[in-house]
C-alpha cells in the first residue's frame, strides 16, 4: 500500500487517483505501507517514516527520491514501482547481449547463449534495474528496496554485488550494467512482458 502525506487535499486526493492501482491513500500513523508519498505542505512534526519516501518538489530527510514539480505521472508512477516493485516473476529484460527472466533467475548471454544463475539479490537487483529502465537507479535506493537498509547506511553492498555480477558476466558485463556516478542502469534494450 502507498501512503499520501501531505496536508493539501486536493494534491492528496490527486495522488490517490493517480496511484488507486496500487491502493494508496492519506498517510496515518500506525498503518503499514510499502512506500509513501511526500508532497507539500508537510504536517509538523513529521512522522516517523521506516519505509521508503518519494519526495515530491520538498525537502524529506532520508527521502530515496526526490522529484522535480512538476513531475509527469508516468515518472512518479515509474518511481513507486521501483521501490515497491509488484510481484511479478514475469519481469523480463532483454537487449542485443542478454535475456534476463526474473522469475527463473536466470541471465542469458546471447554471444554464447551461456545462461548465468543468480543469487536472490542478483535477482532482486536486475528486477529493480528492469523496472526503472531506462532510469538509473540510485545506490541509495538500491540499498532500501533490495537490502532493506536506510539510505544513509555506510556500507559497500551494492559495489560488491555489483563487482561479483560483473565478475560473473565477463566480457559481456558492459552489454549488460551501466555503472555512472548518479548509479546503476541495465544497458539499452527494452522491457517486455514474459
Amino acid at each position: 500500500m502507498i501512503g499520501i502525506l501531505t496536508q493539501n487535499n486536493v494534491c492528496r486526493a490527486a495522488l490517490e487517483d493517480l496511484l488507486s492501482d496500487r491502493e494508496a491513500r492519506a498517510f496515518q500513523d500506525g498503518d503499514v505501507y510499502d512506500v509513501v508519498v511526500a508532497a507539500e505542505p508537510l504536517p509538523q512534526p513529521l512522522p516517523n517514516i521506516t519505509v521508503p519516501v518519494v519526495a515530491l518538489g520538498c525537502a524529506f530527510p532520508g527521502a530515496a527520491a526526490v522529484l522535480p514539480i512538476p513531475v509527469s505521472p508516468a515518472r512518479l508512477i515509474r518511481q513507486v514501482a521501483v521501490l515497491c516493485p509488484e510481484p511479478d516473476d514475469r519481469i523480463t529484460f532483454e537487449n542485443e547481449a542478454c535475456l534476463f527472466r526474473q522469475g527463473q533467475r536466470t541471465l542469458t548471454l546471447k554471444a554464447t547463449g551461456t545462461v548465468i544463475g543468480l543469487t536472490e539479490k542478483e535477482n532482486d537487483l536486475l528486477a529493480c534495474l528492469a523496472t526503472a529502465f531506462p532510469e538509473t537507479v540510485s545506490k541509495e535506493t538500491l540499498l532500501q528496496v533490495v537490502w532493506n537498509y536506510r539510505a544513509d547506511t555506510e556500507t559497500h553492498t551494492v559495489e560488491s554485488h555489483v563487482y561479483a555480477l560483473r565478475q560473473k558476466l565477463g566480457d559481456a558485463a558492459d552489454g549488460v550494467l551501466i555503472t555512472s556516478p548518479a548509479g546503476y542502469r541495465l544497458a539499452a534494450g527494452s522491457t517486455c512482458p514474459d
